[in-house]
């Protein structure tokens, strides 16, 4: 498979799935391929991370930790939170971008 082959079907592969590549198969699967085009690759998994991250919090709080709902108003406080939180370690300039829903 030619790079151009290979970078055009990894980027019309979902994050989702590329995220499900096996480790064993990263060094194949990224190999070759040039560095601007790997950090759009990973610029998509840092946001799909995010976004798991806050709907992990939203849900927590919803009733998925300790099985109480603190309703939508709390959820959406803490999904916000959890961003910072993972947008900071992941060394974003901006760690807060709250989101109201």
């Amino acid at each position: 498979m030619t790079e151009i082959s290979k970078v055009a079907e990894l980027f019309r592969c979902p994050a989702e799935e590329i995220v499900k590549t096996k480790p064993s198969e990263w060094n194949e699967v990224f190999s070759d391929i040039h560095s601007e085009d790997l950090r759009l690759l990973s610029n998509s998994l840092i946001q799909l991370s995010v976004l798991a991250a806050r709907m992990s919090a939203y849900l927590d709080a919803r009733g998925g930790e300790g099985g109480r709902d603190q309703g939508h108003e709390a959820a959406v406080k803490n999904q916000n939170i959890r961003a910072e939180q993972v947008r900071r370690v992941l060394g974003f300039q901006n760690p807060r971008a709250d989101m109201e829903f």
